[in-house]
């Protein structure tokens, strides 16, 4: 079980996928330029070093809310949306993801080591930085890129598809901007579409407009705890939002492969430093 495929916006990752045209027609990588994965934490191991230290960032969170995130981003239109069907095509997206071993980083937040519990001698990451590719048609050649780590600037996770810019944004000789579709999974839930738009008036100047949906503004109450959603559905034998064996072979394969890297692990002292860090490492900005 996965309590993460039990959030509100990770379930509507296919309801917005295949339940748009807008989206579903985009959703490829003649119209998609990256696609990022944030799931961050503010607090650092809270006295967790007995389970934390033996796991680290990777086998914590990377194996399985990460990357069960991307198989629901990536995977290919299900024959049907019954629980078999949609697992395969997860199955196939983790089965044709590879990882660039050259831009894999590995962090440890400073301090790490003065925790209680925690050897002195501990090689364990708290953050880690991974870009992929699925090797499929509709994907082949669209970075992936997957972020988790503690100690970081805030709470946060969500997903961010930046999209190509057109060939006729070329022309307009304008600061356009790229589109974007993020999806925020905590703690807010819904998601934001930014476009370029004409500012009002005589002059030609563009801004950038979002068009948003905000669960917590739709009325509803207290929306259902993700454990919720999975009792309910197993009470009820609905087993989509579970996962299938295979899926966890094939997260499981991916990760063995970046710690068979044994990459050097990098203290960071805040998240500006692994931002620079990172920069200098790989030229990506992070979120």
């Amino acid at each position: 079980i996965d309590h993460y495929l039990g959030k509100e916006m990770i379930q509507n990752i296919m309801m917005l996928r295949f339940a748009n045209r807008i989206i579903e027609d985009s959703w490829h990588n003649r119209s998609i330029k990256k696609i990022s994965v944030y799931v961050k934490e503010k607090d650092g191991i809270l006295a967790r070093a007995g389970y934390y230290d033996k796991v680290g960032a990777l086998r914590d969170m990377m194996q399985s809310h990460v990357l069960q995130v991307v198989s629901l981003l990536t995977m290919d239109i299900p024959v049907s949306y019954y629980s078999d069907d949609v697992k395969n095509e997860k199955v196939a997206a983790l089965q044709a993801l590879s990882i660039d071993d050259s831009e894999t980083i590995l962090g440890q937040y400073q301090g790490y080591l003065e925790e209680e519990n925690v050897p002195k001698s501990s090689k364990t990451e708290t953050f880690v930085f991974l870009k992929g590719f699925i090797n499929t048609p509709r994907f082949k050649g669209v970075p992936i890129y997957m972020i988790t780590g503690k100690k970081l600037d805030e709470k946060n996770a969500f997903i961010d598809v930046e999209f190509e810019e057109t060939s006729e944004q070329r022309k307009w000789h304008l600061p356009l901007s790229t589109n974007r579709l993020r999806i925020n999974i905590a703690p807010e839930d819904g998601f934001q579409l930014t476009l370029n738009a004409k500012v009002p008036g005589l002059r030609e100047a563009v801004q950038q407009v979002k068009l948003g949906y905000d669960v917590t503004n739709q009325g509803v109450g207290n929306l259902p705890e993700a454990y919720e959603k999975l009792l309910l559905d197993m009470m009820e034998h609905h087993r989509t939002l579970f996962t299938r064996w295979d899926e966890i072979q094939a997260s499981w394969q991916i990760i063995d492969s970046v710690l068979k890297q044994e990459k050097s692990i990098y203290t960071y002292k805040d998240y500006e430093d692994l931002k620079e860090y990172i920069m200098k490492q790989t030229g990506e900005t992070l979120l």
